[in-house]
């Protein structure tokens, strides 16, 4: 607390306030988890009242895509026991081996003695330990046309060590929808820099003169739109879905055709696009610098490429 004159007499004072709980469970966890690694989970139970508490912790573990309990991945107990002493600390601790496949892992530790108890909750990004290397070939094949094709790099692939993700055939008579298509990255890159924030605005506006000057397009957009709800809590967490774009890009890979049309329609949505393109020039005035010239980062110096 600070309290002043209007002659500068001051005097300051400062109180401090405590909150916590008789029994308090706090999990040691680190910031992601690796695919095929195998990590030891610990979890320090503090026992703040006058007595010895005995009782019980679990570790629950879903997927965070699926809601799915994945418990198998504890190899040992999923319950441990534990004796804390009076106003002493404990620990209990699980052996989790991750698996392949598994993007993103939800996890609750529960601990409770006597009529006290306390949790935690939180979500860990499973990174992979691999590259993702796409191979692509273009086939351009006119009307009342036969030709054949071959992926060589694929075909004659010698690598012991290479796993196969997917093969995907896109086909259109438009190659102006792969441009669609590809503005929903520049939409939804997590970095904030200046070109980004330009890159934003230039998706959203480049966007909406699509929208706007080819009704059915938009129509087909809010068709796609309707079907069902698609951003799950996981969507809503910002920082774990920009770590996950980062560490994982197959993450943000469409699970079936019909969830890329609900992606697409939902980042094409009219008003969504002008309060992005709204924000982005909103952001893009607040960190020029009075000599006219952007920085790479806010609070950065000058930078003429940038500009």
């Amino acid at each position: 607390m600070v309290a002043h004159t209007k002659n500068l007499q001051s005097a300051t004072k400062t109180l401090e306030s405590f909150t916590q709980k008789e029994l308090m469970a706090t999990l040691n966890v680190p910031w992601f988890l690796i695919e095929g690694g195998k990590i030891i989970i610990s979890s320090k139970i503090a026992n703040l009242t006058e007595k010895v508490l005995k009782g019980k912790a679990k570790l629950i573990l879903t997927d965070a895509l699926t809601n799915k309990e994945i418990n198998t991945l504890i190899s040992d107990n999923s319950q441990k026991e534990f004796t804390v002493d009076a106003t002493g600390n404990t620990e209990v601790s699980w052996t989790l081996n991750i698996p392949e496949g598994l993007q993103a892992v939800q996890y609750k530790v529960l601990a409770k003695a006597e009529d006290f108890s306390d949790g935690e909750q939180n979500v860990l990004p499973v990174l992979t330990n691999r590259m993702l290397v796409t191979e692509s070939l273009p086939m351009w094949v006119r009307s009342n046309q036969t030709k054949t094709f071959s992926l060589d790099k694929l075909k004659k692939n010698t690598s012991s060590a290479l796993s196969n993700h997917k093969l995907t055939l896109e086909i259109t008579s438009n190659p102006a929808w792969y441009a669609v298509q590809a503005l929903p990255y520049l939409m939804e890159y997590p970095y904030e820099r200046n070109e980004q924030n330009f890159a934003q605005h230039f998706a959203n506006s480049l966007a909406l003169h699509i929208a706007n000057n080819n009704p059915r397009i938009q129509e087909v957009f809010n068709q796609w739109a309707n079907s069902d709800a698609l951003l799950s809590n996981l969507e809503n967490n910002k920082e774990l879905k920009s770590l996950l774009i980062q560490e994982t890009p197959w993450l943000r890979d469409a699970q079936s055709e019909t969830e890329q049309k609900k992606r697409i329609a939902l980042l094409f949505n009219i008003n969504k696009m002008k309060a992005e393109q709204t924000k982005a020039i909103n952001e893009l005035q607040q960190n020029q610098m009075p000599s006219g010239v952007w920085a790479w980062f806010t609070g950065g110096r000058e930078n003429r490429y940038i500009t």
